[in-house]
């Protein structure tokens, strides 16, 4: 087990006055390799996302864990879309819902080229960007803005469906543009739910998201009495269309190199009523150690069949995600070892995801 000592002065209560905006600069973005783990909340009574301006505290004390995500970083060599994804340098994956997001990411800019994830009415697939989406600039200062449309579009999705009296469709897809207008429109102190406090800046992002779904259509008619087919090519479905606006509130750090630059995400609707909240989990032996979880071991690594999983801590279960993100296997263990066939999967790099007392522990896995 590693543990990283962190300064106690990092974190002093003394920190809530006197200071000056921090600036986000590009050795605090997340890079291949980079873990992290992070907190959902499902009660939201109480959560306060804070207020605009200078040197505010944005207490989040109360945060409860209802569960929670691992977020890893990986190369778009070690999923199946390196090629759908030319431009990706860096690729994040939720060990929860495996889904994929596919970056560029540069010394001044974050965009997303590409997206596996769950499209409503459509189910998973593939979301591809034609104009990137920009997450933010960078270096990031107290007061910066931003300002994006992104035009995108969904992979295609078999789907057949009559429709009387013109024909019928035999799959869909959806457009959809994103318009973002962001601002860094806050900075203070952040207190966590494990008594310890990080300089922030809190970045507010407002996007209005246009989904356009489409149907492959096919007219069918008649000429002399003989049946024919006209292909019509994609046509928008109407009265599918729809309009979502919500609003993001993110709240970066740069206080430590092993902390996570986002430490809490609380997203509300049109409404203002809080959707969604998460937080960056940290571990702690005593007050002021952040420990880096490594008591999984996974061997022979590489492989050609099985591997072994041993663990200081008994195993709860574990996940084997395949190379296009998607769950191959999962089993419940209550061991501290057991094993996995891979011999009949073809060659590539495989995520293992191990639940133990202590949490989330992720393993790639090099299938020769």
């Amino acid at each position: 087990m590693k543990i990283k000592l962190l300064s106690l002065c990092c974190f002093s209560i003394a920190s809530f006055f006197g200071q000056t905006p921090i600036t986000i600069n590009f050795s605090d973005v997340p890079v291949v390799g980079s873990h992290y783990v992070n907190i959902r909340n499902l009660d939201f009574t109480g959560i306060n996302v804070g207020n605009p301006g200078a040197n505010q505290v944005y207490d989040f004390s109360g945060f409860q864990n209802f569960g929670e995500d691992s977020i890893f970083y990986i190369n778009a060599s070690e999923t199946v879309y390196p090629t759908s994804f030319p431009n990706s340098n860096l690729v994040s994956f939720n060990g929860t819902d495996s889904s994929l997001a596919f970056f560029n990411s540069t010394s001044t800019q974050l965009r997303v080229e590409g997206l596996l994830m769950e499209v409503p009415f459509l189910g998973v697939g593939l979301v591809t960007a034609a104009d990137p989406l920009i997450e933010y600039n960078l270096p990031m200062n107290y007061n910066d803005t931003l300002s994006n449309v992104a035009n995108l579009s969904t992979s295609s999705v078999p789907f057949y469906q009559a429709v009387p009296g013109v024909g019928y469709f035999d799959s869909v897809r959806a457009q959809v543009v994103r318009t973002r207008g962001a601002k860094i429109d806050g900075w203070g102190t952040l207190i966590t739910p494990f008594g310890l406090s990080f300089q922030v800046l809190r970045y507010k992002a407002i996007d209005i998201t246009a989904v356009t779904p489409e149907a492959n259509m096919y007219l069918q008619d008649t000429i002399l009495g003989t049946p024919i087919e006209i292909p019509l090519g994609y046509q928008v479905l109407p009265g599918t269309e729809f309009t979502d606006t919500a609003t993001t509130y993110y709240y970066y750090t740069n206080s430590n190199s092993s902390t996570p630059m986002i430490l809490a995400e609380i997203a509300q609707n049109n409404l203002g009523i809080t959707t969604s909240a998460k937080y960056a989990k940290f571990n702690f032996v005593g007050l002021t150690e952040l420990v880096e979880i490594n008591i999984v071991s996974v061997s022979p690594n590489p492989t050609n069949n099985f591997v072994t999983v041993n663990s200081e801590l008994e195993i709860n279960s574990i996940k084997l995600i395949g190379l296009d993100g998607k769950e191959m296997v999962s089993k419940k263990v209550n061991s501290k070892n057991t094993s996995l066939d891979l011999s009949n999967y073809k060659a590539g790099i495989y995520t293992l995801i191990i639940e133990t007392e202590k949490g989330q522990e992720i393993k790639k896995i090099n299938k020769l």
